[in-house]
């Protein structure tokens, strides 16, 4: 749908990253909205210390989109973050009545003038169809949707994820595209006449996946802090624009954490951060341990 909107895009240079939503910052900026029935309210707000965009749509579909030109031979890989409260139950997504969504991310190819040349990747966090799936959306041919997650086993848990969008245009199109012209969202209710709850993380683009210069890093960590927590970790990685992945502990209540920002701040930041939250005692780069 908001595909079909999409006519003409500003451009961007390639770089070897490249941000195009930074709602951790609460910006809006470049964001325009597109409504079809009703209005999904976003806005900028916190989750449990994090802070993101959140989507509320009762009966109702309106989505956000940014027109960015990303040039897929240097950045292809698209990385964002979600959480939703639940999906919207027993649902055939491949029909017109069960086409809604918690949460969805958008990739568009515009047509220029020529909209029927239009052509878009759906990531869909679904109901009932299993994660994995592809299938034709059902408004349009010009669409395709992904169900990258599915159903409520992860709700109210964010959630990261990666794809390679060059490929997946290749997969789903047949088509080698070398650029996209936006990037939307969506969290809609319309067709069902169900209520959601979404909550959506930086959304940005890198060269080769890994998201940006990878740290390791010894960090102690508050009383009450549990580090084996992937909760934990998710939250103060939010917090502090990165994600955190656990190595393992040392003695005298020390762990060891391999960080990565997801903003392109540099290992001396992202220290610099994550000293100045009240979950984290001490953090110091890792320079004996290199294994593991």
């Amino acid at each position: 749908m908001i595909a079909m909107a999409l006519i003409a895009a500003t451009g961007l240079a390639a770089d070897a990253r490249v941000t195009v939503g930074a709602f951790s910052r609460g910006e809006l900026d470049g964001w325009e909205e597109k409504q079809f029935k009703g209005r999904t309210e976003y806005r900028p707000n916190e989750i449990a210390g994090t802070r993101a965009l959140a989507a509320h749509s009762r009966e109702a579909a309106s989505g956000l989109y940014k027109r960015v030109r990303i040039d897929l031979a240097q950045t292809p890989y698209l990385h964002w973050s979600w959480r939703i409260e639940r999906t919207l139950g027993d649902l055939d997504e491949t029909t017109r009545a069960g086409d809604d969504y918690a949460a969805r991310v958008y990739v568009v190819v515009s047509g220029g003038v020529f909209f029927w040349n239009t052509r878009a990747v759906n990531y869909v966090w679904a109901s009932r169809l299993p994660q994995g799936a592809t299938w034709p959306n059902a408004f349009t041919a010009n669409a395709r949707m992904i169900a990258v997650r599915s159903g409520d086993a992860l709700a109210g848990r964010w959630v990261n994820e990666r794809r390679d969008v060059r490929e997946d245009f290749k997969a789903l199109f047949g088509m080698d595209v070398r650029h996209i012209d936006a990037v939307a969202i969506m969290t809609d209710t319309d067709n069902s006449g169900g209520e959601a709850r979404a909550y959506y993380g930086d959304i940005y683009f890198d060269a080769d996946g890994s998201g940006g210069p990878l740290a390791r890093l010894i960090v102690r960590f508050a009383p009450g802090v549990d580090p084996n927590s992937a909760e934990a970790l998710s939250a103060v990685g939010r917090a502090v624009h990165a994600e955190i992945e656990y190595v393992r502990p040392l003695s005298a209540g020390a762990h060891v954490l391999r960080v990565r920002a997801t903003d392109g701040a540099s290992p001396d930041e992202l220290r610099r951060r994550l000293r100045e939250r009240p979950e984290i005692l001490q953090a110091e780069p890792d320079r004996t341990l290199r294994g593991g």
